[in-house]
């Protein structure tokens, strides 16, 4: 005769946290609704952090004959800093390009290879930040919607009045 273990048995007092809910339980209406919303926020709010990015950027690295303010205010305002490469070991540290260890390459290919070699971190720091400001750019997008059929409503209810009144004239 064999014996089996009992299943375990889950608490009764124990709550289901948000992380249990599993997609399937959301209804299908809900799915499309809430879907092409939260995607669309989410590209707006990437397009607005890459937007802010960029713009940061070229200030930063705008000659000075491009910029509509004085240098001496420039100076003060904006601290140039100048993207630099910097070779690390395998700890971490900082150690010079003379170095024997690392391959000699051109100035310019420098710059070049820093830059590629830091944009899957700078495109992980967009994502984030927009998923932060997702929440914000909802209620804008709300906000707007509303806005959009209030003046529809009016521009409507304007043109039924008109047409009424030729109609009630004649």
């Amino acid at each position: 005769m064999s014996t089996s273990a009992p299943a375990p048995v889950r608490a009764a007092s124990a709550k289901l946290n948000q992380g249990d809910v599993k997609i399937g339980d959301q209804s299908s209406l809900y799915k499309v609704i809430m879907t092409p919303i939260i995607f669309t926020s989410f590209l707006i709010s990437l397009f607005l952090v890459d937007t802010r990015n960029s713009a940061l950027r070229r200030h930063y690295h705008a000659s000075d004959s491009e910029s509509r303010m004085p240098q001496w205010l420039h100076r003060i305002l904006y601290k140039y800093k100048r993207y630099e490469y910097v070779a690390v070991d395998e700890n971490g540290k900082p150690f010079p390009l003379s170095n024997p260890q690392t391959p000699a390459t051109s100035p310019g290919q420098e710059k070049e290879d820093y830059y590629h070699s830091k944009q899957k971190k700078l495109m992980k720091m967009e994502v984030a930040e927009a998923f932060e400001t997702r929440s914000s750019v909802v209620f804008l997008l709300a906000v707007t919607g509303v806005v959009f059929l209030w003046g529809t409503w009016k521009a409507a209810s304007w043109a039924i009045d008109a047409v009424w009144t030729l109609v009630s004239s004649s």
